[in-house]
């Protein structure tokens, strides 16, 4: 056992300093023996002041300490989600565990639905730990302590304190009290109801989520469980608050957030709740910490350039200021810095080129000119989007804004196409009634010409700067290879079209001496727009397919043939809800249910799973494994049709998984369909499968049922006959 001085521990968390592993080891497991004598609800009396999501927001917890006061001076509820999104969630864990473990009787800790390692293998937390201690060992003692956690506080037995909402299935205090909480939180049922539930001021009962996971619920169910129950409030976290906390339904509810300024982004206020031995409540309304206003400490992050400095630009940020914080990420690193220089060199030469065309009168100095501004607008956007990908994710953008990128060479490829279309149409014009030019010194320009364009394909050929047309990652590190991939080769089309363009300018300055006809230059011009459309077609297919989340046909069979492998582990005996749908250029986000037997190790079987879609699938960056026990899983369940991307109806039973009508497949296919539709981009989209219909409520699985496609509806009718 190491020996623990926690005293010091906190000292030097006070300091945002790690911790050692082996040391959180020891707190973990401290921790966990501490919080398994909670019960599922404890009581505590006021004062107290209680404290929303933090979400890795370490110097804003400072602040709150700052605001508040430290412990054990103040007595403090924290409603969950400490971690991921932020930037230091390993050190906002710790300290509160820490104090948790110094002040037991001082700090009560409850669960939220980022204290989960689904969720956290999504969200950050997870690689934060890999990043900081090389191993996902410090990410395995902290999700395990997070099984412990208890669900909810009472203060004073009038004030119900919970991470997230109410539950259909809970109406008094005691149903939560048997709920086995030491396990991952399930996807379904009280126990996630309690973590992901979400008021409606626009509701009276409960109705499904959007989130995909937990219900709506509205006045007439707060006032229903304040009455059983015998209190006046409800308190919880979970929702961001732009003003840092809401009150609903005739001050019966309110929600606290504690993360100013979320993601460093969102710009929002931030509260904390101070309840008074009377019973009342003052919102303590606070902005984000000065320190968050400093250079963000990258040393940790997986950058391989550490002198790159996040800047996350204020309100009060002036123009000027902002356009220096881009330039410094830009030229931080290597890639960007050639395509930035090699964009200058751009401009310049564009107007030495377009100049000399208009006084000599040819279009292919003219065409490759206009080209040329494409080219450097194409540079323009591509940085621009670049820096913007860099922003964290948030609420809105739970993967954050690289997909910018691939918008971004969409719509360039979209203008070079049109433009291209411009030069063939005045090409043709020329051709039928060919203009007077004048060819002095045209080769000398059209030459200088080349050698630019040459400088570009070295440039992106062997920088391997991620290029024109706002292609993908232009200029943009993620931390990792993602080689020459189709947007690649569409911008190294993109410049040797350029190049080919050039040399073809010059093959008709040559021939127009030669023979005396300036036909040969609208030809070449249209050379050069064949050439330029060619180079940006596959530019186009591939961004166009990732903006419609369609993953190619070889990255189907890919993920079938692992899912059909997957099912092969011993302990699975079925695999739901598989979704896999592009992020970006090359990497894949994917999302499955996996049915496994009682009594397997859990963790190790998730690992496992998680291990072999990853090594299977090119281009995997994050994947979502839920297991789920057979013991839990329903023998039937109609999945009620979700707001938001899900239309589709769908049905689970014992002999037909994964019914979904599909582009890909159809409800009668062995193997678990593939949609390439994500979940809905919230803090929420850990699960993405909706609750299942009560047994005792019919009525809506009929209506359901009634609305079904005749192909599934008759799956229905005999699997209802069978049973």
């Amino acid at each position: 056992m190491v020996a623990l001085d926690l005293d010091a521990c906190l000292e030097r968390l006070y300091k945002k300093q790690l911790l050692a592993e082996c040391v959180l080891k020891e707190i973990c497991e401290r921790t966990k023996e501490l919080l398994m004598s909670e019960s599922n609800v404890v009581h505590i009396s006021a004062p107290v002041t209680v404290v929303g999501d933090i979400h890795g927001q370490y110097y804003d917890l400072i602040e709150i300490f700052r605001i508040g006061g430290y412990c054990p001076d103040t007595n403090y509820l924290f409603l969950g989600d400490y971690v991921d999104r932020g930037l230091y969630s390993i050190e906002t864990i710790s300290l509160l565990t820490c104090l948790k473990l110094r002040y037991p009787d001082r700090v009560q800790l409850v669960r939220g639905n980022h204290e989960s390692r689904a969720v956290t293998q999504t969200y950050g937390f997870y690689a934060e730990c890999v990043r900081k201690y090389g191993s996902m060992q410090v990410w395995r003692y902290f999700t395990d302590m997070f099984d412990y956690l208890t669900l909810s506080v009472v203060v004073d037995n009038s004030i119900f304190c919970v991470h997230g909402g109410l539950s259909p299935t809970i109406h008094v205090l005691d149903q939560i009290k048997i709920i086995d909480r030491f396990k991952e939180i399930p996807h379904e049922g009280a126990m996630a109801d309690l973590v992901w539930s979400d008021p409606d001021p626009d509701k009276e009962e409960f109705a499904i989520s959007a989130r995909g996971a937990g219900y709506t619920f509205g006045s007439l169910v707060v006032d229903r469980f304040l009455h059983l129950n015998k209190m006046d409030h409800i308190l919880r976290a979970h929702q961001l608050c732009n003003a840092g906390y809401q009150v609903l339904f005739d001050d019966k509810l309110s929600t606290v957030w504690s993360a100013p300024n979320y993601c460093y982004r969102c710009g929002n206020l931030a509260s904390i709740l101070e309840v008074s031995v009377s019973g009342e409540r003052f919102f303590n309304v606070f902005d984000a910490a000065p320190e968050n206003d400093r250079v963000i400490d990258t040393s940790n992050m997986p950058i391989k350039d550490n002198k790159i400095e996040y800047f996350f630009s204020s309100t009060n940020s002036s123009p000027l200021r902002t356009a220096k914080q881009s330039l410094d990420i830009i030229l931080s690193n290597n890639d960007s810095k050639q395509i930035f220089y090699f964009l200058l060199l751009n401009l310049s030469y564009m107007f030495v080129q377009l100049t000399y065309g208009v006084w000599t009168n040819s279009l292919g100095l003219i065409s490759d000119a206009i080209h040329m501004f494409f080219d450097c607008l194409a540079l323009g956007v591509g940085l621009f989007a670049a820096v913007m990908s860099k922003w964290p994710s948030n609420s809105e953008f739970s993967y954050g804004y690289s997909r910018i990128e691939t918008v971004a060479a969409f719509f360039n490829g979209v203008f070079l196409v049109l433009i291209s279309l411009s030069i063939v149409t005045e090409a043709i014009q020329r051709l039928i009634d060919p203009p007077h030019m004048s060819t002095h010194r045209l080769l000398f320009i059209s030459f200088i010409g080349l050698v630019v364009n040459l400088v570009g394909i070295f440039a992106f050929n062997h920088g391997h700067a991620h290029g024109s047309g706002g292609h993908d990652h232009h200029g943009h590190h993620h931390g990792h290879d993602h080689g020459h991939n189709a947007n690649m080769q569409g911008v190294f089309l993109h410049i040797m079209a350029d190049t080919l363009g050039s040399v073809g300018v010059i093959v008709s300055t040559l021939l127009i001496q030669w023979f005396g006809w300036t036909g040969f230059d609208p030809i070449a011009s249209i050379f050069i727009a064949v050439l330029i459309i060619a180079s940006v077609i596959p530019l186009i297919k591939q961004s166009a397919a990732v903006m419609m989340l369609e993953l190619d046909d070889a990255t189907v069979a890919v993920v079938e043939g692992t899912l059909e492998e997957l099912k092969q582990i011993e302990g699975v005996y079925s695999i739901t809800h598989s979704r896999f749908w592009p992020c970006e250029a090359e990497s894949v986000i994917g999302s499955v249910h996996v049915q496994v037997e009682d009594g397997v190790n859990i963790q190790d079987l998730r690992q496992r799973a998680t291990e072999l879609l990853k090594s299977h699938i090119h281009g995997l960056r994050e994947v979502c494994v839920q297991i789920e026990l057979q013991s839990a899983v329903k023998k039937n369940r109609f999945a009620v049709p979700q707001r938001g991307f899900f239309h589709t109806p769908a049905y689970t039973g014992p002999s037909m998984n994964n019914a979904y009508v599909n582009h890909r497949a159809t409800a009668t296919t062995a193997v678990p369909m593939l949609m390439t539709t994500p979940p809905p981009h919230s803090s929420a989209t850990a699960f993405i499968n909706t609750p299942a219909t009560d047994a005792n409520n019919l009525a809506p699985a009929n209506n359901i049922a009634a609305n079904l496609p005749s192909p599934i509806m008759a799956v229905l009718q005999k699997q209802t006959k069978k049973e």
